[in-house]
C-alpha cells in the first residue's frame, strides 16, 4: 500500500434534512421563491491528491440490497477516493480496510472494528491503492440503501463490477460515468489545487419548485421518486434545448459541454421530486488539508 495514498480527510459534513447553503441553489430566486426546497448533505470530504497521477474518472452510484441478502466484494479496482453514505435501512458490513478508510456516524464517532453496523446518515470515506474487500449484509426488515462516488481509476474490463453483484442477488444499482476524455480538464485543475472536495445530496422539491444552476464541475443526478424536468439554456444563446423528463432511477450525466449551460430542474407535477446528487471540484484555497 502505498503511503501518500493514505486518507487525508480535512473536513466531513453530515447534515440530515437541513436547508444549506450550496451551488446547486440559485440565491436569487430558490430561497425567496421555493421555500419549499430542502438540500440535505449526506455525506462531504475534502481529500488530498496528493502523489495521485492523472487519467481517472468518475463513477457515481446507487444501491439498494434486499432484506436478508448479502452481497461480497473482492479486492476493488484501483481508486483515488471514495465517499459513501447510507440512505436508508441498516447492513452489518466486515472487513477492514482501515487506515484507507474512516466510517462516521452522524454524531462523528469513529467505528473501529473490523465488523460494523452502518445505518442511515453514516459516512465512509477512503484514500487507496487498491481496497480489501467487504462483506454486506442486510440484517433488516427494509431494504438497505446507499450511494457512493468514486474518483480515480480508470475502470477497465475484467475488474469486478458491484453493479452486477447487487442485481444477482435481486437488489437494485444504479450507475453514471464521467470517462476520462470528459474528466481531463477538470482533473488538471484537481490535481493542481492539491485537494478535491466530494459532495453527495439529498434534494426535495415540492411541486411546482425550480432550481437553476450551472454545473461548472462534474454532477450527476439520480431521480429517487417523481417526475424532474431537466431543461438548459446555453448562455449564449436565447434558444431553449427540449424539456426532458427523467423519472425513477433515471440518471443525468455531466460532460463538458454541460459545464457552460445553465440547468434548470423542475418539478411539474402533483407530487415532491427527490433526487441523489453527487458532485466533484477542486479545492479553492489550501487551508482546509492537512
Amino acid at each position: 500500500m502505498k503511503d501518500h495514498l493514505l486518507v487525508t480527510v480535512a473536513a466531513v459534513a453530515i447534515a440530515a434534512a437541513a436547508m444549506v447553503a450550496c451551488p446547486l441553489v440559485s440565491a436569487a430566486q430558490t430561497p425567496a421563491k421555493w421555500p419549499g426546497i430542502v438540500i440535505s448533505v449526506s455525506g462531504s470530504a475534502t481529500i488530498s491528491t496528493e502523489g495521485m497521477s492523472p487519467g481517472g474518472e468518475i463513477w457515481a452510484e446507487w444501491y439498494s440490497l434486499p432484506p436478508g441478502k448479502a452481497v461480497e466484494e473482492s479486492t476493488t479496482s484501483v481508486k483515488w477516493a471514495y465517499v459513501e453514505t447510507t440512505l436508508g435501512g441498516s447492513a452489518v458490513v466486515t472487513g477492514d480496510p482501515m487506515p484507507m478508510c474512516q466510517f462516521l456516524s452522524p454524531g462523528g464517532s469513529q467505528a473501529k472494528e473490523s465488523e460494523r453496523v452502518t445505518d442511515a446518515g453514516d459516512v465512509e470515506v477512503c484514500n487507496y491503492a487498491v481496497l480489501p474487500g467487504q462483506r454486506t449484509e442486510n440484517h433488516g426488515s427494509d431494504p438497505y440503501v446507499f450511494a457512493g462516488l468514486a474518483v480515480g481509476g480508470p475502470w477497465k474490463e475484467g475488474m469486478e463490477d458491484a453493479t452486477d453483484l447487487y442485481l444477482r442477488v435481486n437488489g437494485l444499482a444504479k450507475a453514471a460515468q464521467v470517462a476520462s476524455s470528459q474528466f481531463g480538464e477538470v482533473e488538471k485543475e484537481i490535481l493542481d489545487a492539491g485537494a478535491m472536495t466530494v459532495v453527495i445530496r439529498n434534494v426535495t422539491m415540492p411541486p411546482g419548485a425550480q432550481i437553476v444552476t450551472t454545473d461548472h464541475y462534474p454532477t450527476l443526478r439520480m431521480v429517487e421518486n417523481g417526475e424532474l424536468i431537466l431543461s438548459s439554456n446555453p448562455k449564449s444563446s436565447d434558444a431553449r434545448a427540449a424539456p426532458k423528463v427523467l423519472t425513477a432511477f433515471d440518471m443525468m450525466e455531466w460532460t463538458p459541454a454541460n459545464a457552460n449551460k445553465q440547468i434548470v430542474l423542475s418539478n411539474g407535477g402533483d407530487e415532491p421530486v427527490q433526487f441523489v446528487e453527487w458532485t466533484v471540484e477542486p479545492v479553492t484555497g489550501r487551508q482546509a488539508v492537512n
